[in-house]
């Protein structure tokens, strides 16, 4: 399956088309709905600028960066990222791959991220994980705390 994905996401780079865009479109849409429904401006992700109005066309500007970011989450069985914000990397990174297993540390500064979790979590289930803490003190004992993960972060 993994293969197969990579191999479509190489023609999707060719081409130059949204990766997985079919598969992840409509959870796209309602992420995108859940995020500002917080009344605010979403931060820039890896789809959008920053606090740039609603939409639901992802910004061709940032294209290499989510074939690249697709690619690699394609290839690994568990990704920590660092900030989750409203999960446009983590709903792209778990449609890409059925296996991966996707931590998040955010600082939780933003109404819309629990909430945005909280949609992602009802998709994805055990497979998607969100860690609210400030990063700088959290990923030192990240392993002490999920050590499920120890020896197979990606």
């Amino acid at each position: 399956m993994l293969t197969e994905n990579v191999i479509k996401l190489i023609g999707q780079f060719c081409a130059k088309e949204e990766p997985f865009w079919h598969e992840l479109k409509e959870n796209y849409i309602q992420l995108t709905e859940v995020a500002y429904a917080s009344g605010i401006l979403v931060e820039g992700n890896i789809y959008n600028y920053h606090h740039s109005p609603k939409s639901y066309n992802p910004a061709t500007d940032f294209l290499a960066k989510r074939h690249s970011y697709a690619l690699f989450a394609a290839a690994n069985k568990n990704v920590v990222e660092i900030g989750f914000n409203a999960g446009h990397s983590a709903l792209l990174a778990l449609t890409v791959n059925p296996e991966l297993c996707y931590t998040a540390i955010d600082i939780g500064h933003h109404a819309y991220t629990v909430s945005c979790f909280e949609f992602l979590k009802e998709k994805f289930g055990d497979r998607i994980d969100l860690i609210i803490g400030d990063s700088r003190i959290f990923l030192p004992t990240l392993f002490h705390q999920r050590p499920h993960l120890k020896n197979k972060v990606d």
